[in-house]
């Protein structure tokens, strides 16, 4: 009889143990949702700027070596250097959250490899480092050089003009954190913000560089609202990372 109260409260431990283990805290649902946002809009980023710059070399296929094609790779570089240091912060900011870090990881790739038609031979190499320099177990920061060039200078206000503008990522992270939820993407939903993004690089560059000679056509259909492409946030993509309470 002495031992009842002790055998009740181990009950209730081992009860409520489980309940945690079933059901997550607020703040597990808080940081899981983040942990989506980062690793889902990353994904994204990268498949818009990759699309955009597909788009760009099909504008310029005549000019191979032209200045936008150059600036939009460079572009699309950064992403994947922000990817990196992006993956590599979340798996030492949410070290419990290993497991579903690398499920999320999981899912992505599944993507990609659904994708993999649309995406192309020639982009395969960009998509390779991202999938080792990012969606690896184990991240290690590897960042990937800029190539020098030396016919121009680095023009970040008309590559702006070529490529749809960064917005501020905080509201999204706000409204995240305060609904302790993430709408997850299927490989049609970043396919058609992707889409939706080249269209719009299309937009840019015809009016940037209007040929009359060519026509171009492209689906346009798309959300209304484009996805962030982190494009020119680096600072602000590595501070979040680092501080997802900020």
């Amino acid at each position: 009889m002495m031992n009842k109260p002790q055998n009740n409260q181990q009950s209730r431990d081992a009860y409520y143990q489980q309940q945690q283990q079933i059901y997550p805290t607020q703040k597990q649902q808080e940081e899981q949702a983040i942990i989506q946002y980062y690793i889902y809009q990353d994904f994204q980023n990268i498949m818009n700027l990759l699309f955009s710059f597909k788009q760009i070399k099909e504008y310029f296929a005549d000019e191979p070596n032209h200045k936008a094609i150059t600036l939009s790779y460079k572009k699309l570089i950064i992403q994947l250097n922000i990817s990196n240091s992006i993956h590599f912060d979340l798996e030492r900011t949410y070290q419990n959250e290993f497991a579903f870090i690398q499920d999320a990881k999981g899912k992505v790739k599944t993507m990609l490899e659904k994708l993999d038609y649309v995406i192309g031979k020639e982009h395969q190499n960009l998509i390779q480092n991202y999938r080792v320099n990012s969606l690896s177990q184990s991240v290690k920061i590897n960042q990937l050089p800029l190539q020098q060039t030396q016919d121009f200078t680095f023009n970040e206000n008309l590559l702006n003009q070529l490529i749809p503008q960064v917005e501020q990522i905080d509201q999204q992270i706000q409204s995240v954190k305060q609904a302790k939820y993430y709408n997850v993407p299927n490989e049609n939903d970043i396919r058609q913000r992707a889409d939706y993004f080249q269209a719009l690089t299309l937009d840019r560059l015809q009016k940037s560089y209007p040929k009359n000679t060519k026509h171009f056509q492209h689906d346009s259909r798309g959300p209304q609202t484009m996805q962030q492409n982190g494009g020119n946030q680096f600072q602000n993509y590595q501070d979040i990372a680092k501080n997802p309470n900020r």
